[in-house]
């Protein structure tokens, strides 16, 4: 299946307010946002579900700092939907980490996998990627994730609001 037609997949769930948690390691293909506007509707439905009132959901994702300022926008309204003490959105970002695939867990219900290529060309979001709603598949990406996101809390920061995000992307990148 293609990318395009995974993250449509990926849309379908994401609006379904049945989940507990969304984990996400990668960098939302960032890079290819202004070229295929699944990608940022993608985006805009997670911001749309974390922003509910009644949301409960867990949104976790480990990135790097290699991101577009779009996608920096798109970190900063996840976090900016944090409202109490006890927040639900936490980004890691680690540059020591390789992503070899990126990957969406949406509660039990749905896992979305797609390679990560080095090299960017005009037929990205057509290429192939993986989704499943096998909840055994999902259950073993879910504790990778966990067991991955438990190990990037001991040498990076586990931000919570868009404060500690701007700091922390000046910090590592210098500027």
């Amino acid at each position: 299946m293609s990318v395009e037609k995974g993250l449509h997949n990926a849309l379908y769930h994401i609006t379904d307010s049945d989940y507990d948690y969304m984990y996400v390691i990668g960098t939302g293909k960032n890079e290819l946002a202004s070229q295929y506007p699944i990608i940022k509707k993608y985006w805009d439905a997670t911001e749309d579900v974390l922003k509910k009132d009644y949301n409960k959901i867990r949104y976790k994702r480990i990135t790097t700092h290699a991101i577009s300022n779009t996608f920096k926008l798109h970190l900063q309204a996840c976090l900016g939907s944090n409202k109490d003490e006890n927040p639900l959105a936490k980004v890691i970002i680690m540059d020591d980490f390789a992503i070899a695939n990126t990957f969406l867990i949406i509660g039990d219900k749905f896992l979305f996998i797609s390679p990560t290529s080095l090299d960017i060309d005009d037929n990205a979001v057509g290429r192939d990627c993986f989704i499943t709603e096998d909840s055994h598949i999902i259950n073993e990406y879910t504790s990778h994730f966990l067991s991955i996101w438990e190990r990037a809390k001991k040498n990076n920061t586990e931000i919570t609001t868009v404060e500690k995000f701007e700091n922390d992307i000046k910090t590592k990148k210098g500027i």
